[in-house]
């Protein structure tokens, strides 16, 4: 049983970067052999691991609850790459859909380096780059995102590490142009990362996950700048990479920006793309609503946001001011 687990856990990282849809099954093979011959150490991982899908499925609570589990699991079994990734894939993708972002931040410092002592660099890599884009999204001050990632990228480029380095390296790139440092503040054309240059590399290697964050930032920047036209290409470009991403990164925080452009562009639309992106938003907002259920301090404002938005643009002058105040007083109260 030991050997089949051993497999099955090589093949589910192999599968993770390359063929995504195979993981509830693969996972839920291991799960089924863990109840027939009893756990072993790898099985903290696969119970992580099932966790994540069964809250992309919308079970949130028992994700949450298996994520807890692998966790416990970790101090019955010794082997200490079994343990970085369950730690990995518990801080990066579960611990947030209970915790507030900013309290992640030291969790993943300390997994990365617990990566590292056991020479396990692919998740040690996973936590500095999931670290500079939590700082980033719990709202971190621009100077100090922009310092966190020129530091942790030089760890990165020593370990090898490029997928998580180009990551790594947008969000340093976005921080820059936020700052007004860059120029032109709507691509990313500076000194670590020139989109010009590695697009055509990241296509050419089919990297969907790094073409996917060149536009996502891309996508948040013009909007920020308000160049809602080249904000609404950049979305519909990046639709049909950012499931790759989605259910196993920032999907909120991507569909927060998704729906935001959606309704800035709506009042020039033809109506019949009018109702198409309209139905976009409610799904990306009925699915914003339940994780904010659970994780208010993450997405409750955000959900607000979005709402008041619609509000306004639907010209419902007295709700959309309600919902603002709303969003902002919520927001607030989770910095």
């Amino acid at each position: 049983m030991l050997f089949r687990s051993r497999i099955l856990t090589g093949v589910v990282v192999s599968f993770y970067t390359t063929i995504r849809e195979m993981l509830p099954i693969l996972a839920f093979t291991m799960i089924t052999l863990f109840l027939k011959y009893g756990n072993s150490f790898v099985s903290p991982f696969t119970y992580a691991l099932y966790g994540v899908m069964l809250g992309a499925m919308g079970d949130i609570s028992l994700g949450y609850r298996y994520g807890r589990l692998a966790m416990e699991l970790t101090h019955r079994f010794k082997a200490r790459e079994a343990l970085t990734m369950t730690h990995t894939i518990f801080y990066v993708l579960i611990y947030r859909w209970k915790v507030k972002l900013k309290d992640i931040l030291e969790p993943l410092l300390e997994t990365y380096q617990k990566a590292l002592e056991a020479g396990d660099f692919t998740n040690a890599a996973a936590n500095l780059r999931s670290y500079c884009s939590f700082l980033f999204f719990s709202g971190g001050q621009l100077e100090t995102v922009e310092q966190e990632c020129t530091k942790y990228g030089e760890k990165l480029e020593r370990l090898k590490e490029e997928n998580q380095l180009y990551s790594l390296q947008h969000i340093r790139e976005a921080a820059l142009n936020l700052m007004g440092l860059a120029e032109n503040r709507t691509h990313l054309v500076n000194e670590s990362f020139n989109e010009e240059v590695m697009l055509p590399v990241l296509i050419e290697a089919n990297n969907t996950d790094g073409i996917a964050g060149v536009n996502f930032i891309r996508c948040m920047l013009c909007y920020l700048f308000e160049d809602y036209k080249d904000a609404f290409e950049s979305f519909q470009k990046v639709q049909k990479h950012h499931e790759t991403r989605g259910r196993f990164g920032f999907v909120l925080d991507i569909r927060i920006y998704y729906s935001l452009i959606i309704l800035a562009v709506y009042p020039g639309l033809k109506k019949r793309m009018q109702k198409r992106y309209m139905r976009k938003l409610d799904s990306y907002q009925k699915m914003m609503r339940k994780w904010a259920e659970h994780a208010p301090m993450n997405y409750l404002h955000k959900w607000q946001l979005i709402e008041a938005e619609r509000a306004r643009v639907m010209q419902k002058d007295i709700k959309a001011m309600e919902l603002y105040d709303l969003a902002i007083e919520i927001g607030r109260a989770h910095v």
